[in-house]
């Protein structure tokens, strides 16, 4: 039974659904599919061959015919079994051939896929949670199209021969297994739905313990700081737990089901047997050789649904996994490009903010924003934290949709561009900017993909990161780890500017992106920023008014709405909120002064 805390996905297809739908998605080569079919269709007939040898091979024997007929009927049983060697041994590599096919192109497709959704689905689903689906998940299509739906075939197939030749021989023996089929039946549709049930619950588990693995591993820096680590080990501890609850809850299951049909099997047999051979003494069967083939056929009988029983867990994990594929497939972007999306000229940098309102999970964040900045004009955005000002440089690049209102790029609705075109245009260097795992030059580069070393090195060079690179072992070569951890955060900033430098954007964008340097850094930074900041619109988000002094209009927000408007010398004169922030600020400098 499944306890509480452990129910299954309630999935959004039956398994016929799902395969209906994968088998849609993939676009197998069909070509290869009928061969497989066909071939394994070709296989089950040689086998059902093979007992009608075998009878007159006893009743050969028995008859005390010549050795050399005896011979030849053994080799023609050999020559049987090597056509389904070969058709085994072909149909194999073509099926692992699809199913890697299979796998390879629905993996893509999902990463593809994952770059269209919005920032909304990657803030409600946990990073792990992700990352089994592109890779445990996407195995077990591969086990759907190289195993599941094909062996299903060809034992249906082999199932329905088996009765007509049963039937062939002796209708009265063909009696008992038709009788026991129910059964069968019965017990298959059973472990089929338990199975399913807990494999839903297996693979919400494996889901979690990805998901925590990859969490403690991201914040491995706090866990140790905080001194976390036996409450993360605990948390850890807890998910793997259910993920072995589940499995230990379904291994019973998993246990008796092989048993089951082992135990029909034999008794089949028995019975066959017991009734063949009285058949046989009272002379309605006039030779033993019917009894031996009349087994294999009942072997062949039986072997289907016991091989539908052993390929039923895999089957209905891959169920199972597939459905977990298309769910995400299915998840839409909350936002789309326009059908035929606006062209922007050589783009001045004029954005607008048009009583702009926007509201996250229902709650107000943005409340009638009305906000004009010229091309190439400096703009601050100040105000506590909550006032909603990362929001608004979010919908900029359109991040997000506003709720009510417009943003505009040189009078064009954002919605109205491609999201590409869009962003090609928008800079945004924040406060912890990600490094990718390799060398700082393709660091760089990754602002603009076709650039070339030179390219690179002159904008690593204009913000001053092309001092401490060379200073490196291996210079632009060097790689930086996971996420830069080889770097100072001082030096990831500068990599972050040579890079959105060489994007070379009309519009910038700074979100607290020298908060979380030091003062030595912030310095070399603040004086290389000049040189980014150059003949572009830039926003700049800051908590230290010290380095917003000089932009030209300064904005402040306090729970989501603007309240003032103005440079700083003019703001420092109104008895509002700014003055406030930089009297607070300004004070707090001067105690730390005291304090030294």
């Amino acid at each position: 039974m499944l306890e509480d805390g452990q129910r299954p996905e309630r999935p959004e297809f039956g398994a016929m659904e799902t395969i209906r739908r994968l088998f849609s998605l993939v676009k197998l080569d069909k070509r290869i599919y009928l061969l497989v079919i066909t071939l394994a269709v070709i296989g089950s007939l040689a086998a059902m061959i093979s007992p009608l040898i075998v009878q007159q091979s006893v009743n050969a024997i028995a008859a005390r015919r010549p050795f050399d007929e005896i011979i030849g009927l053994i080799i023609m049983l050999g020559a049987i079994a090597a056509i389904e060697a070969v058709i085994s041994t072909v149909n194999s590599y073509a099926l692992s051939y699809l199913g890697i096919e299979a796998m390879y192109g629905v993996r893509n497709r999902m990463f593809q896929h994952l770059q269209k959704l919005s920032l909304t689905y990657f803030h409600t689903t946990k990073t792990g949670k992700i990352i089994s689906y592109v890779t445990n998940d996407v195995e077990t299509v591969n086990n759907l199209i190289s195993i599941g739906l094909v062996t299903v075939i060809v034992q249906l197939f082999q199932l329905v021969a088996s009765v007509f030749f049963m039937l062939s021989l002796s209708w009265q023996m063909t009696l008992l297994p038709l009788a026991i089929m129910p059964l069968n039946m019965f017990f298959l549709l059973f472990f089929s739905k338990r199975s399913r049930r807990y494999y839903q619950v297996i693979r919400k588990a494996v889901s979690t313990v990805t998901g925590q693995a990859q969490e403690s591993i991201d914040g491995f820096r706090t866990i140790k700081s905080h001194k976390s680590e036996a409450a993360v080990m605990a948390k850890f501890e807890a998910a793997t737990r259910a993920e072995r609850d589940a499995m230990q809850r379904a291994a019973p299951l998993w246990s008796v089901m092989p048993a089951v049909f082992n135990a029909i099997t034999f008794v089949s047999i028995g019975g066959c047997v017991l009734h063949g051979g009285f058949l046989f003494f009272n002379g309605t069967i006039d030779n033993i050789g019917l009894i031996f083939a009349f087994i294999m056929y009942l072997l062949a009988f039986l072997g289907p649904i016991g091989t539908l029983a052993n390929f039923l867990s895999e089957v209905q994990n891959a169920v199972v996994g597939a459905g977990r594929v298309l769910r995400l497939l299915g998840t839409r972007p909350d936002m789309h490009d326009p059908g035929e999306p606006a062209r922007l000229g050589t783009v001045q940098g004029a954005v607008d903010l048009d009583h702009v309102s926007f509201a996250y999970d229902g709650t107000d964040v943005l409340r009638d924003i009305v906000l004009s900045i010229q091309p190439k004009e400096r703009l601050a955005i100040v105000g506590p934290t909550g006032a909603g000002k990362t929001t608004i440089i979010s919908l900029i690049p359109r991040f997000y949709d506003v709720k009510a209102g417009s943003v505009r790029l040189d009078g064009v609705d954002v919605r109205q561009l491609a999201m590409h075109e869009l962003r090609r245009h928008v800079g945004l260097v924040l406060q912890d900017n990600f490094l990718f795992a390799t060398s700082i030059i393709e660091n760089i580069r990754y602002g603009k993909l076709g650039a070339s070393d030179e390219d690179v090195v002159d904008a690593a060079r204009k913000v001053g990161a092309h001092e401490f690179i060379e200073r490196l072992p291996k210079g632009y070569q060097t790689q930086v780890g996971e996420r830069g951890a080889v770097l100072s955060i001082g030096q990831r900033q500068l990599i972050a500017f040579a890079r959105t430098l060489l994007a070379d954007p009309p519009v910038l964008i700074l979100d607290e992106a020298t908060s979380s340097v030091d003062a030595y850094s912030e310095i070399l930074i603040q004086k290389n920023l000049e040189k980014l900041l150059a003949n572009r619109t830039s926003i700049i988000i800051a908590h230290r008014l010290s380095t917003v002094v000089n932009a030209d209009t300064i904005v402040v927000l306090q729970d989501g709405r603007i309240v003032q408007k103005g440079n700083h010398v003019d703001l420092v004169r109104e008895d509002g909120l700014y003055k406030k922030l930089y009297e607070m600020q300004f004070a707090e400098g001067n105690r730390r002064t005291a304090n030294r």
